[in-house]
């Protein structure tokens, strides 16, 4: 099912709400929404240009999320919860602890 994270929960987002909802594909593929997304913005907060988003780059990815959600729904949270929770979700994106996150890596995550 859609993972929720626990600031963000506070405001009903979740990491599939994060991209876009859609119908969960067959298998274990991203749905084409999070993929989309990943395309889509994967680059502008990859500042360094590695290829993959470390942690202030993940935060800021994640900050921005949570502030266009927050937006649309009125509810708030300080920047430190939404830090907080970033710093969070970074942990679980990272699968395979190399402290940053792969296209893939997020692409999963959002699924998750």
């Amino acid at each position: 099912m859609i993972r929720v994270f626990a600031t963000i929960a506070l405001l009903g987002l979740s990491g599939a709400a994060l991209a876009q909802e859609a119908a969960p594909p067959a298998g274990n593929a991203p749905p084409a929404s999070d993929r989309t997304a990943v395309d889509n913005e994967f680059a502008a907060y990859d500042t360094d240009r590695s290829g993959a988003l470390d942690q202030k780059e993940f935060a800021a990815w994640f900050a921005s999320k949570a502030q266009q959600k927050m937006a649309e729904s009125g509810q708030n949270a300080t920047p430190e919860e939404v830090n907080t929770q970033a710093m969070s979700a970074f942990a679980q994106a990272d699968t395979d602890s190399d402290r940053s996150i792969s296209r893939e890596e997020l692409s999963r995550f959002l699924a998750a």
